[in-house]
């Protein structure tokens, strides 16, 4: 199950850092939601408490007709967004961790015309380049004329 988790991180690490943003962005929103409605609910429990009504004792009772179930009134409201708001940002540090080790993998695209074959080569035999307008071709075959190389990584399929 974790290998399935690490080769989508490698395979989308960028749709992996917009979901870890999205995540951490909607815990945050939940959270100050939640902050502004404690709020006005003890505004609106002292403004009644001085009227010499009952105080205003949940949501529901001061948001009448809106959809209050997502605002966390609780503990364990606060914890699930908390939660949701780590969630996210342990997403975008791997995905950024994941991207900085495919550019470390990847760091070949400048490669001097005399040492371009030895060098990819010697980085890595199986794998394979190409550049624009000729398809991939293995790292033993002759360099093609333009300087940037393009590194093609596969990675296996989950089974």
């Amino acid at each position: 199950m974790l290998n399935n988790l690490t080769v989508l991180l490698y395979r989308y690490p960028a749709f992996i850092r917009e979901l870890g943003a999205a995540l951490y962005k909607l815990g945050g929103f939940g959270l100050i939601a939640g902050a502004f409605v404690h709020v006005g609910k003890l505004v609106a429990s002292t403004t009644t408490g001085i009227a010499g009504q009952s105080p205003v004792i949940d949501v529901a009772r001061l948001l009448p007709g809106g959809w209050s179930w997502w605002i966390p009134e609780t503990f364990a409201g606060v914890v699930v967004y908390v939660m949701l708001a780590g969630a996210g940002a342990a997403l975008v540090l791997a995905s950024k961790d994941a991207q900085r080790r495919l550019r470390a993998m990847v760091s070949v695209t400048q490669v001097s015309k005399n040492r371009s074959s030895d060098a990819i080569e010697n980085l890595a035999p199986n794998l394979s380049y190409s550049h624009k307008g000729s398809p991939a071709k293995s790292a033993s075959s002759s360099y093609p004329r333009s300087r940037k190389v393009v590194i093609a990584l596969s990675f296996p399929h989950p089974e």
